[in-house]
């Protein structure tokens, strides 16, 4: 049985390890998010909402926001999508952010 040295001096054999290990490769994403209008109905809103249900852990969104606010039904879907994202969103406020935006 060949024994190995790591860099930290500990003796390992691959051979020796009571377990297997799987590595599964994973690429993370990157989303930008714009909302950089009036906000009028949940089928505009539809795309971004589907990003955000898309994104996993490891992933950045950034949702960019330009907006005079809109309809409360496609606002709260998309505040709905943001609390169930399981990364973590980052917003960025250029231009006007009025009523239903500044939620």
């Amino acid at each position: 049985m060949k024994q190995n040295k790591t860099r930290f001096g500990n003796d390992f054999s691959h051979e020796s390890l009571p377990f297997t290990v799987r590595v599964i490769p994973r690429q993370f994403h990157e989303w930008h998010l714009t909302i950089g209008d009036v906000i009028e109905n949940q089928i505009e809103m539809e795309e971004n909402v589907a990003a955000l249900y898309a994104a996993e852990e490891g992933d950045t969104v950034t949702v960019h926001l330009n907006t005079d606010g809109g309809s409360i039904h496609a606002g709260d879907a998309f505040l709905h999508a943001m609390q169930q994202c399981k990364c973590p969103i980052h917003v960025v406020a250029s231009g006007r952010v009025c009523s239903l935006g500044t939620f």
